[in-house]
């Protein structure tokens, strides 16, 4: 995508049998960990060793299912800490 360009990044999350609510937040602070490394550290998509494939973006706005609210403060946390740069 030209820089500039607009976009939205779509995640569903899918446990395979039985999770306990610890485990979710687990599975979700790794996935954020791991998004926020992607988009803003190392990028995606093809020519990432050139620099290309890092995203900015409105990350306070991410939207978390309505029952879900909890994990909005994990996914807070995350982007605020330290490595990496984080976008507003």
């Amino acid at each position: 995508m030209p820089p500039g360009t607009e976009g939205r990044f779509v995640l569903l999350y899918v446990p395979l049998g039985e999770v306990t609510p610890d485990e979710v937040k687990g599975d979700f602070r790794a996935v954020a960990e791991g998004l926020k490394a992607m988009f803003t550290e190392y990028g995606f998509g093809a020519k990432t060793s050139s620099g290309f494939g890092r995203a900015e973006g409105h990350w306070e706005r991410a939207e978390i299912r309505p029952e879900k609210q909890e994990l909005r403060e994990e996914w807070k946390r995350v982007w605020s800490e330290g490595g990496g740069e984080t976008h507003e």
